[in-house]
């Protein structure tokens, strides 16, 4: 929105002055002042800045690889996406001109959980958007990406399919530092326990579990952990089979069960020591 055009469709709202009603030679710095006041009082706050909310419904590709560092989120509106490749500059998609610009690292703050860009219109230009077949391509002779729509994983799934499609977990979960005293209990379990792991990989909770369990299940190195993934739907409508057999409305869910019985669940939490809250759910049992 033009400002100008809003004052001007405002009359109503601009305090009517007469020169009788000013001391002379004031009128030319009061008239200005209050048009200045009218466009700071209507002026939204954090004009020019946006904030965007991670995406995790694409696979970001160069040549025919996947890049499990990229990151790609949306604005609010869900009219631009930014794509963070992992190496070079930030990139802003404007979906409705088909237009890709890249973005000064300056005007991108990251510090927080969703990044925010500060400044929409210093971005340059850096190609032209195409959009084939659902995927989005970004084509420039500097660098080029394809973003193709993940596929989402129904009913059971191994690790191997689970870490083909988000090759990011086994990469966190290099990074992820279990507790010493827990990986210790958890090699002595003596007894075969069934682990059904609900998720999605679209899921944003997801994303900050799985990693941590993946690595403490590998430290433990317990062959009486039989580990199945499920994989669900977004509506957490699909395997409906599954979801009512065990009781599961939402992602991510983590059931253990000894003998066909369930002992305990982590759900819809990104808890900090994914191995602490098995081993509490282990003792109880």
């Amino acid at each position: 929105m033009r400002w100008s055009c809003f004052i001007k469709n405002q009359p109503s709202m601009m305090p009517r002055v007469s020169p009788q009603m000013m001391p002379r030679g004031t009128a030319p710095i009061i008239l200005p002042l209050i048009l200045l006041g009218m466009i700071l009082v209507f002026a939204p706050a954090g004009a020019g800045a946006a904030i965007y909310f991670e995406n995790l419904g694409y696979q970001v590709f160069q040549a025919d690889t996947i890049i499990p560092r990229a990151h790609l989120y949306d604005s609010e509106d869900y009219q631009s996406m930014l794509l963070l490749p992992g190496t070079g500059a930030p990139l802003l998609l404007e979906l409705g001109t088909q237009s890709v610009y890249e973005i000064a690292p300056e005007d991108l703050d990251l510090s927080g959980e969703d990044p925010v860009l500060s400044n929409l219109e210093n971005g340059l230009f850096f190609c032209a958007l195409i959009t084939e077949e659902g995927s989005i391509h970004i084509d420039s002779p500097v660098r080029s990406y394809r973003l193709s729509p993940l596929p989402q994983f129904l009913g059971p799934a191994t690790l191997a399919e689970v870490l083909a499609l988000k090759p990011a977990y086994a990469l966190d979960a290099r990074e992820y530092l279990p507790d010493p005293d827990a990986i210790k209990m958890l090699k002595t379990v003596g007894e075969p326990v069934d682990i059904k792991v609900f998720f999605g990989t679209w899921c944003r909770l997801c994303k900050h579990l799985l990693p941590g369990f993946l690595r403490v299940m590998e430290e433990a190195g317990n062959p009486n952990f039989n580990v199945e993934f499920m994989g669900v739907d977004e509506d957490v409508m699909e395997p409906e089979t599954l979801l009512q057999r065990y009781s599961v409305s939402q992602t991510p869910t983590i059931i253990l069960l000894k003998n066909g019985s369930e002992i305990g669940r982590i759900e819809e939490a990104a808890v900090p020591n994914v191995e602490k809250e098995l081993v509490a759910i282990l003792v109880k049992s």
